[in-house]
């Protein structure tokens, strides 16, 4: 059975996260789908925003709590491949004395996931916690229900941060707050999200998914170079240097201004009227 229904229309598909009866925790084949189709739909051009929601009233946690005393205590590297803990990663199964010198683990599904060139909208229709969290702050948009809550978790359990959490939440929320996260594991309600940056909107939990798909729709409309270029340009912004922003701006720009859709938005601009872009 899948834990992943795909959805595709008018350029926009939406991903649906369907483990609700394990409280969508990140186990199954779960990360293996969500990888796949990220790279199926990253390589389609007909598909130009990609929305991700779950049923239930988790959007996604972590591994299951309940089952950690089996797993804890085992070198992380073997627990990384065991489908029974990791669940199926999608990633290549490497051999004993490979994994001795794998360095990054997990990371090697974040980077992976995080080449995806196109907007990634978190449709977060519950709560979100440690690998969930950390997945979360891997889209570009957060958009969440009014009762969704928001936790690290990690330090509960007596593990660090991982999927690069300890590298996205200080640049998102800021050191303080991330401090406070990881560190007291606070636990932070939608209001409070919203306050600092952690979600773009909170909305009642009927309204988050179409409000997700309409901001999608309307990204899908734009002209999709300018919509890559801007989404290439935002993934590095805090992680380049002033000039290596400046040469990828420039490099973004050799591409977009000599395309046929820069005349056509500049038109449809100066005209004030609706048109289509093609990616050309």
């Amino acid at each position: 059975m899948s834990d992943l229904i795909v959805d595709v229309r008018d350029g926009v598909a939406t991903l649906t996260i369907d483990r609700e009866a394990e409280r969508n925790t990140v186990g199954g084949t779960l990360f293996r789908e969500l990888l796949e189709a990220s790279e199926s739909l990253e390589n389609d051009d007909a598909v130009r925003a990609v929305v991700v929601t779950a049923h239930g009233p988790f959007w996604c946690s972590s591994s299951d709590v309940e089952n950690l005393g089996e797993w804890v205590g085992r070198p992380v590297d073997d627990l990384l491949h065991d489908p029974d803990f990791a669940g199926d990663m999608g990633l290549p199964v490497l051999s004993e004395q490979a994994r001795r010198f794998d360095r990054l683990g997990i990371g090697r599904w974040v980077l992976r996931f995080s080449a995806i060139q196109k907007p990634l909208i978190a449709a977060m229709n519950g709560s979100a916690a440690a690998g969930g969290l950390s997945l979360a702050l891997l889209h570009d948009v957060r958009i969440a229900a009014e009762g969704a809550r928001f936790r690290s978790g990690f330090l509960s359990v007596g593990v660090g941060p991982e999927m690069g959490l300890s590298w996205t939440l200080p640049r998102v929320v800021g050191v303080p707050m991330a401090t406070r996260m990881m560190l007291e594991d606070v636990t932070l309600d939608a209001a409070a999200a919203l306050e600092c940056g952690l979600v773009h909107r909170v909305l009642p939990a009927d309204q988050v998914l179409p409000a997700a798909q309409e901001l999608a729709a309307r990204l899908a409309a734009a002209p999709p170079l300018a919509v890559r270029a801007t989404i290439r340009a935002l993934r590095t912004t805090g992680s380049a240097t002033f000039e290596q922003q400046l040469s990828l701006e420039w490099d973004n720009q050799r591409i977009c201004i000599p395309s046929k859709d820069a005349q056509r938005a500049l038109h449809a601009l100066l005209a004030k009227e609706p048109t289509e872009y093609t990616g050309e």
